[in-house]
């Protein structure tokens, strides 16, 4: 029997509990990942409401924590980073803690868990992040910026080289989850990087063999 890849995502958000809808479609998604050739480890910050009820075989729950006292972690969660700092401007204390907790987590995560790719949830922070990561370490990382995450930058993303690949190298991939509405100008937001529209059927598997600069959008 072949044995498994793993697979190591890194978010700024993911269900807590059994029960919770913070960044559902991200559960929705891992679950639908090909469980016989994967195993999924998903790192995401830790939060007092985290119960541990989420089981499953072959999806791995791991929490970076980041500010103490625990209950005090404020930062993710809820509405989101940036409307919880804009709620509540004191939180930008626990920043830089969130990040450098986020990036040693995760680099500790990749030394010991080797995996075939690291897959980055959101441009920032989490996509810069894993790039560092991924450079460090030389393991292949996507990024997906989510809808509103992507149109958010309002066309920041043109700061990337008009060859994306000579800045990611060849081991790195954008993908763009942007809604199913998107309209044809609005392409242009996502700068000089390439669109392509689709569905969640791409395949990992493919994916791992073919080195080439991607932006999909679904």
């Amino acid at each position: 029997m072949q044995k498994k890849q793993s697979i190591l995502w890194l978010t700024s958000s993911y269900p807590r509990y059994e029960q919770d809808s913070a960044s559902i479609f991200l559960r929705y998604l891992a679950e639908a990942i090909d469980d016989k050739a994967f195993d999924l480890h998903i790192l995401s910050p830790d939060n007092q409401s985290v119960d541990n009820s989420i089981h499953s075989p072959t999806i791995f729950l791991h929490y970076f924590k980041y500010f103490l006292p625990r209950k005090m972690q404020k930062l993710a969660y809820g509405s989101g980073i940036l409307p919880n700092l804009e709620a509540k401007p004191l939180l930008l204390i626990q920043v830089p803690f969130f990040l450098l907790s986020q990036f040693f987590s995760c680099y500790r995560l990749v030394k010991k868990l080797n995996p075939a790719l690291i897959h980055a949830h959101w441009v920032f922070p989490q996509g810069t992040i894993a790039s560092l990561i991924g450079k460090l370490t030389n393991t292949p990382v996507i990024i997906t910026a989510h809808g509103g995450d992507a149109f958010a930058l309002k066309g920041s993303l043109s700061v990337f080289p008009e060859h994306p690949s000579s800045f990611f190298h060849h081991w790195l991939r954008i993908f763009s989850m942007l809604p199913l509405s998107i309209r044809k100008r609005d392409k242009n937001q996502l700068g000089n990087l390439p669109v392509i529209q689709t569905f969640f059927s791409f395949d990992l598997q493919s994916m791992l063999h073919h080195r080439q600069h991607h932006v999909f959008v679904y």
